[in-house]
């Protein structure tokens, strides 16, 4: 059976030898970014321990890679949630005692279960505890440090592998995922994947909004350099509004907050450490930013971002929220 999974070689040979000896958990907690593989590694254990149900039934297999197979069902939040409440737990706990349809065994894949309320994850942490036959729970997370105690101690942690620039951008090129993207594209999709191959796919095939948004970052912090010396406010607002355009003008800002605020933090990363390599910024406009800008002068501007990141939970509105923050980062260079 072909191995679906890219790299990973000790978490395979881990993995695929409990269940040779039949001896794999019951619950495991997959630790790695966004687009790091968690879930098409969970969708590889799936097929290994359904690859007698495949040699009967081939289309299984597609199924199960797919996410169509009913027995292998993920959980995460509800449109409109920013968390998994405890009665989507407990709906959950409920469907482990129905017998499979297809398997011999049933899968439940918790997306971000980081995002589970303390409520609904101990809820879960007694079926954890006491689980049912067959039934093999994985808990995806970036950041594990937010599971409770108990939950994390409970299951077996999979770290999933960071992958180099080099293993990644040798990934995307010889398995053609960089499409039509320019080189800068390119370049800003290797640099912005966190060393997870998925992200990488990601930034290149949800449109340019992404890479649109760094370039609008990289602008605004040159505007603020530049101030006194041909930078304005104006230009400043016309980035922003010029980006968050017409559409989703919520989400476009709120993806423009998030591309500034790791702008700002380079730098200041830059500023404290000759060590810290820039991925932000190139050689040459790193070593210009950092020179025209104070510790102080950058400090303010992520205050600045992260003030109007914490009110983007409310219903704020947009076109006084973008002339706070063009007015709030001007004021700070």
């Amino acid at each position: 059976m072909a191995n679906m999974v890219f790299g990973n070689s000790e978490n395979l040979r881990f993995i695929e030898g409990l269940i040779d000896s039949n001896k794999l958990a019951h619950a495991y907690l997959l630790v790695g970014h966004t687009g790091s593989g968690k879930k098409t590694m969970c969708r590889h254990i799936a097929t290994r321990l359904s690859s007698e149900s495949i040699k009967y039934d081939p289309s299984l297999l597609q199924r199960i890679v797919d996410g169509t197979c009913p027995d292998i069902k993920t959980i995460k939040r509800e449109d409109g949630k920013k968390s998994i409440g405890v009665d989507v737990i407990r709906r959950t706990i409920e469907d482990t005692s129905m017998t499979p349809f297809e398997l011999d065994f049933k899968m439940y894949i918790f997306e971000e279960a980081d995002c589970m309320t303390v409520q609904a994850q101990n809820s879960l942490l007694k079926v954890i505890e006491e689980p049912p036959a067959n039934v093999y729970f994985m808990l995806l997370t970036a950041n594990p440090s937010a599971l409770i105690t108990t939950v994390r101690s409970r299951v077996q942690t999979i770290k999933m592998q960071v992958f180099s620039r080099d293993e990644i951008k040798s990934y995307m090129t010889e398995n053609r995922l960089f499409g039509i993207a320019t080189d800068n594209q390119r370049e800003f999709a290797v640099n912005f994947s966190g060393g997870a191959i998925g992200k990488a796919k990601s930034l290149l095939s949800d449109g340019d909004k992404d890479y649109k948004a760094y370039i609008c970052a990289k602008k605004i912090v040159d505007i603020q350099c530049r101030k006194g010396v041909g930078g304005t406010l104006l230009g400043i607002i016309k980035e922003v509004k010029g980006f968050v355009g017409t559409g989703d003008k919520r989400g476009q800002f709120n993806l423009l907050l998030t591309y500034l605020f790791s702008a700002y933090r380079e730098l200041l990363s830059l500023k404290i450490s000759d060590d810290y390599t820039s991925v932000f910024f190139s050689k040459q406009e790193s070593d210009l930013f950092i020179s025209q800008m104070t510790t102080e002068s950058i400090q303010q501007s992520v205050n600045v971002i992260t003030t109007l990141q914490k009110d983007s939970a409310f219903n704020y509105n947009i076109t006084a929220a973008y002339n706070v923050l063009s007015i709030g980062l001007w004021e700070a260079a």
